[in-house]
């Protein structure tokens, strides 16, 4: 049975130190004859200190304690970064990369190897307290979604033989405080559609999600070969990194019929972009003419069935942000201070429900493979709802 040693590391009563040095043996080194030591740092009450004592010697009775036990965490979150990129949609990795971010602020110079369960739950507390990279207090929700990625870059450590045991296994998770997902009322969306101009590319992608759950990233995702005639096919998304891929769940691959609205959105969306290209094309046989040089097709724009819909006046397909970016800066003089564009397909879906439209139908429409996900996220019941609910029983 393998033995293990505490030292308190502060100059206080035992019952009082909470800092400890534990040491064990993992065996005698071949090469000198000498026991390999192990060390830990830990925090908190002696009877915390024994448990993690119980666990080391535990880890080196059933022949699991690492052999790598050297790595800095900032080191290995690096190298698993770099690994991650390789394999993960650009928006997983980059929500990687700034959950990594949050976990170095406080775990710049711990080892791997020293990385508690109550490390971890100390690392939680401090970003809910505020100690973030951007000075704010984090929320439940956002720490929870760290708390997934660290338990992914432990488990990866396991495999690499940098660990034994994953801290974030027993460490107890921040609870998610999100706010249940909203819906506007009917009002308020007939109201908002007036005051958009499918015209401009980020209002755009507005109303597809208020008249037709289409999502930031299918929205921006989409060509004008994707329109065809009474239907608009969801084929692709486009990524922060400008990255065009087909969608990642078979159900998102959909196609949705389009109402007279969208039809119009649309003819008037390309009508401007048209526009747009003619003026450029004006200008530039101009400047070509005056220089003498002959005019090639391929130094005009037009709109082919690979042409972004939603675009700037060249024809370049705009990044996802932008539509966020209008958003955030104009929704306060709309009068939808307290909305996001997610909550368009959310509302539009919403409406189908209040009007009875079945289940089946609305998981289609959204591209959920299960109903189950489109009754827990998109019905909502507003106030007019709940009236009509509790009077059906007015004592």
């Amino acid at each position: 049975m393998s033995k293990g040693t505490i030292y308190p590391l502060e100059d206080k009563p035992k019952g009082k130190c909470r800092k400890w040095k534990l040491q064990a043996y993992n065996g005698r080194d071949l090469a000198t004859g000498k026991y390999k030591r192990i060390y830990r740092t830990v925090e908190g009450t002696y009877t915390q200190a024994q448990k993690e004592l119980r666990l080391l010697l535990g880890e080196i009775e059933k022949g699991k304690v690492a052999k790598k036990r050297c790595d800095l965490f900032v080191d290995y979150a690096d190298k698993w970064l770099e690994q991650r990129k390789l394999i993960r949609e650009h928006a997983t990795w980059s929500k990687n990369v700034d959950h990594v971010k949050c976990a170095k602020l406080h775990l710049a110079d711990a080892r791997m190897s020293e990385i508690t369960p109550q490390v971890i739950e100390t690392v939680y507390r401090k970003l809910l307290d505020g100690e973030s990279p951007s000075g704010r207090k984090l929320s439940g929700t956002y720490v929870e979604c760290i708390a997934r990625t660290l338990h992914k870059l432990f488990s990866d450590a396991i495999k690499d033989g940098v660990i034994a045991i994953n801290p974030c296994d027993d460490a107890e998770k921040p609870k998610n405080d999100t706010p249940e997902r909203k819906a506007l009322p009917t009002s308020s969306i007939y109201e908002l559609i007036e005051k958009l101009d499918p015209r401009q590319p980020t209002q755009l992608v507005v109303l597809l999600g208020i008249k037709a759950g289409i999502c930031r990233a299918e929205a921006h995702g989409l060509s004008w070969g994707d329109i065809d005639g009474d239907c608009i096919h969801i084929r692709h998304n486009f990524d922060e990194g400008g990255n065009l891929k087909t969608t990642k769940v078979k159900k998102r691959t959909r196609t949705l019929p389009l109402t007279d609205s969208v039809k119009e959105d649309l003819k008037a969306a390309r009508t401007h972009l048209q526009a747009l290209f003619d003026r450029y094309n004006k200008k530039t046989m101009q400047m070509l003419e005056s220089k003498g040089v002959e005019i090639k097709k391929s130094d005009l724009l037009r709109i082919t069935d690979e042409t972004p819909v939603i675009c700037d006046g060249h024809g370049n397909r705009l990044l996802p942000h932008a539509s966020s970016q209008w958003w955030t800066r104009h929704r306060s003089e709309l009068g939808f201070d307290d909305w996001t564009i997610h909550d368009m397909r959310h509302s539009y879906l919403s409406e189908l429900a209040r009007r009875k439209i079945p289940i089946k139908v609305l998981q289609e429409l959204a591209g959920h493979e299960k109903g189950s996900t489109t009754m827990d996220i998109y019905l909502h019941a507003n106030d007019e709802d709940k009236r009509k609910a509790v009077a059906v029983v007015d004592w």
